[in-house]
């Protein structure tokens, strides 16, 4: 049985459709070779050949900047050095090296090899002399086919290495380091999207202009390159990601019964936070993503649960804000729609007295001096639909940060600048199905698409028990800034819708959709844009703060 919200669209044209891996791809299949943006894929993570990386098993065997290792450390070159078995047997310095630059077998001949490889290994248990002698040949073989490889991708790799850091092939070489990344393209544009499931199913970034383009995602570079464990959250970005709520209140699952609600108490759930999620489907145009997990609630309810979540790429030709304000040939853009559900596992029932939980994504981008967040509300009495907005999630925000504007459409503005941390919520009551965020230097508007359900019940997430656990907001946005020791997460802002609470009986399911639109342009264009949203123009917008 499936429970989903009802949906409110600005746009009721926003919808998925076809797309393309694009850059040289191949796609036959699940588990099928995928070549884009200089990664080639063969089941689900299996052999993977990209920035000068080869993997293959999950880690088991990899290529990387002059490295090779098999099997956790039982085989491994190194900057020259070859060693068998935790140092039974070993090469020293410059023994043998593999250039950087390997990238494809080719499809059929070099998957074979390799899987070949792998089922010798997986046949001799990774330790008897047979093992090694397999592998011997199996190197052997694969080093043989890979010379006219290194050769037919010199020019990518080259290509690879010119990209500037902030543009989106530069990002993807940087994921592709720890990671086979998914890229989804539009065939009738240089729009593109990134996704992974190894880093919990997250979008991690998007463009309009394919690799040599703007990266529009916030990606927190120091957190990979980081080997220190981190106890309440490895803020690796992504500009579009999910998590449960609610993150504070009786009903949190980020504190544990008790404690007091405060940072230092903190903790993201394992499984939302470094955990590894499974493809279970993919498609040119969308990948379908999972993950079983257990969580605990401050007040002592464990719940059995899975996600899952379809990350699919809009065409450009129809994204609904070009074709309704007549804008387009002078806006650059790029969509998606991603489908979150949740389904109790568990053996029994999801309610007021045991607590729940709640959809809850999160939009991650790069906070810039003049960039603002905008929120339309709906108008009315508090007392029918109570207070606009809710402010003092971290204490109060400064009225130099944080304006009501009343008008045609009335608008609450929050500051994005990365220099305050602040938080702010409305309800389902007050808000639409839309948010935005406008940064004047880039040119750069983007906007969120969520469902609502007025009548449904949505949680508190505010770190305080105290407050009434069944009244909560839809929407969020947060603007980061320094902690009280001075250390700072990013910085970067946050667009955040949540589902009604899941109130579910064991098997049930509930759905949440959330879309993210680029646009990337004149100000002229724009604006006919924001008028029609947000009932500001472009000028007006610059002069709020």
């Amino acid at each position: 049985m499936n429970k989903s919200s009802r949906i409110i669209s600005f746009f009721p044209l926003l919808r998925s459709g076809a797309g393309v891996v694009r850059s040289g791809a191949d796609v036959s299949g699940a588990g099928a070779d995928v070549s884009g943006a200089g990664a080639d894929v063969s089941g689900n993570g299996a052999l993977s050949s990209g920035n000068g990386a080869l993997s293959f098993g999950n880690g088991a065997l990899s290529f990387g900047n002059g490295a090779l290792s098999f099997g956790n450390g039982a085989l491994s070159f190194g900057n020259g050095a070859l060693s068998f078995g935790n140092g039974a047997l070993s090469f020293g310095n410059g023994a043998l090296t593999v250039r950087n630059g390997v990238r494809s077998l080719g499809r059929r001949a070099g998957s074979s090899v390799w899987m070949g490889v792998r089922r010798i290994a997986m046949d001799f248990n990774y330790s008897s002399a047979c093992y090694r002698r397999a592998m011997g040949v199996g190197i052997c073989i694969c080093a043989f086919m890979l010379i006219p490889a290194c050769r037919f991708n010199e020019k990518n790799t080259a290509n690879m290495n010119e990209y500037k850091e902030g543009t989106f092939g530069y990002d993807l070489k940087f994921l592709s380091r720890t990671d086979a990344p998914i890229v989804l393209a539009d065939a009738d544009s240089a729009a593109q999207v990134v996704v992974s499931s190894r880093y919990q199913g997250k979008v991690f970034s998007s463009t309009v202009d394919g690799p040599d383009g703007k990266s529009l995602g916030y990606i927190n570079y120091k957190v990979f390159d980081s080997r220190e464990a981190n106890e309440h959250i490895h803020a690796y970005g992504g500009e579009n990601r999910l998590w449960l709520g609610p993150e504070g209140g009786r009903f949190s699952i980020f504190f544990s019964p008790g404690v007091e609600q405060a940072y230092d108490n903190w903790h993201t759930p394992r499984p939302l936070d470094i955990e590894p999620w499974e493809t279970v489907e993919r498609t040119a145009s969308s990948v379908t993503m999972e993950k079983g997990m257990e969580v605990d609630n401050y007040q002592g309810s464990h719940f059995r649960l899975k996600l899952e979540r379809t990350v699919s790429l809009i065409p450009v030709s129809e994204i609904p804000e070009l074709a309704d304000a007549g804008v387009t040939g002078k806006v650059k853009s790029v969509a998606y729609t991603t489908e979150n559900k949740i389904t109790n596992m568990g053996d029994f029932a999801w309610n007021e007295e045991t607590g729940t939980v709640c959809l809850w994504i999160l939009d991650m981008f790069n906070v810039a001096p003049g960039a603002v967040t905008l929120v339309p509300y709906i108008g009315g009495s508090e007392e029918a639909l109570g207070r606009i907005v809710t402010s003092d999630y971290f204490g109060e925000i400064p009225p130099d940060r944080l304006r009501i504007i009343e008008g045609r459409k009335g608008v609450v503005a929050l500051k994005t600048d990365g220099g305050f941390r602040s938080k702010i919520g409305l309800s389902a009551g007050r808000a639409g199905s839309v948010a935005g965020n406008y940064d004047p230097d880039a040119r750069h508007l983007v906007l969120a698409f969520f469902d609502v359900d007025p009548s449904a019940v949505y949680l508190n997430q505010e770190w305080n028990p105290d407050r009434n656990p069944l009244v909560g907001d839809v929407l969020n946005a947060y603007n980061d800034g320094p902690l009280e020791d001075g250390s700072i997460m990013g910085p970067f802002l946050e667009l955040e819708s949540s589902s009604p609470a899941a109130f579910l009986a064991p098997g049930e399911t509930l759905a949440h959709r959330h879309s993210i639109v680029h646009l990337i342009g004149e100000d002229a264009a724009l604006s006919a844009v924001t008028e029609r949203v947000f009932g500001l123009s472009i000028k007006k917008i610059k002069s709020i703060f």
